[in-house]
């Protein structure tokens, strides 16, 4: 699956959630608007003082200041409140209901081929990587490029040479870092196979624990389940100190 066909999925799989995040997208570009306000205003009371200007353009700028933070204050709240609403519950929510439906939907020869073990680890990944996708989007991600973005729109109203080496610069760190991710997608994937191995092996050593008592086999599984997570952990070790 390509980047475009997976944010297809996702675009179609979230869609009843476009509303609450397009409002949380104004709030946080408000937010990200305000924070850049609050310096500029700083710098100009600053300026007036070093004047020596009047107090009442000191006192003007000064309140542009405190109106700068007061309403970052005010929008951070009603933002923090309508997520928590709209969003931070509903999401989790959503995506286990989803979840749940999609697992309903397969054929009982389908459940009876399946590991019961790797069954539950796909399951509980998939659940976390929906809802982690959506927070990291929402509270990490998004919030980066607006800053990011409007830092570089302010730079070029300001210095147009320094706004375009710092459009540059972020051009350049953006294409290394997807650069680097298409190299390590492989590795990644044989890393992620390597985990669902690993919990599939974990889970149907704890369902099978009467089993293996009784069996006298504790000494054998233990060195299985060893070897299992030796070869997952050398592997991660390698491909991230290569990262």
């Amino acid at each position: 699956m390509n980047v475009r066909e997976l944010w297809k999925r996702l675009f179609v799989l979230y869609r009843p959630f476009v509303r609450p995040l397009a409002i949380a997208l104004v709030f946080a570009l408000a937010i990200q608007g305000v924070l850049l306000a609050g310096p500029y205003f700083m710098g100009r009371a600053t300026n007036e003082l070093v004047a020596r200007a009047p107090w009442a353009n000191i006192v003007w700028w000064s309140a542009w200041v405190l109106a700068a933070y007061l309403a970052r204050s005010v929008l951070g709240f009603l933002k923090d409140r309508y997520e928590i609403q709209n969003l931070d519950f509903s999401l989790r929510a959503y995506a286990s209901e989803k979840t749940l439906a999609k697992i309903h939907s397969l054929s009982i020869g389908q459940h009876k081929r399946q590991n019961s073990g790797l069954t539950q680890s796909v399951i509980n990944k998939g659940e976390h990587s929906l809802s982690a996708l959506a927070f990291t989007t929402l509270y990490s991600g998004l919030p980066v490029v607006i800053e990011i973005a409007f830092s570089i729109v302010a730079m070029l109203w300001v210095d147009i040479v320094i706004g375009c080496i710092a459009l540059v610069s972020m051009a350049v760190f953006a294409a290394v870092g997807i650069l680097q991710n298409i190299h390590f997608r492989g590795e990644i994937q044989k890393l992620d196979k390597m985990g669902n191995r690993n919990s599939k092996l974990h889970s149907e050593i704890l369902r099978n624990l009467p089993l293996i008592i009784s069996n006298s086999q504790e000494e054998r599984i233990e060195r299985e389940y060893q070897e299992v997570l030796k070869q997952y952990s050398e592997h991660g070790v390698s491909m991230w100190k290569r990262w």
